[in-house]
C-alpha cells in the first residue's frame, strides 16, 4: 500500500513542478528584473 501511495504522490506532483518551473523560467525570460521578487515571494522571504 505505501508503494502505491508514494507512487500516486509522485505522479501528482512530478506534473505540478514542470508547470511551476517552465512558468518561473518563463517569467525570467520575458522579464529578468522580475526574478528577484518572484524568488522572495517564493520563499516568503
Amino acid at each position: 500500500m505505501v508503494s502505491l501511495v508514494k507512487a500516486a504522490y509522485i505522479l501528482l506532483t512530478l506534473p505540478l513542478v514542470l508547470l511551476l518551473t517552465t512558468m518561473f523560467g518563463v517569467v525570467m525570460a520575458e522579464n529578468p528584473r522580475l526574478t528577484p521578487q518572484m524568488l522572495r515571494l517564493g520563499f516568503g522571504l
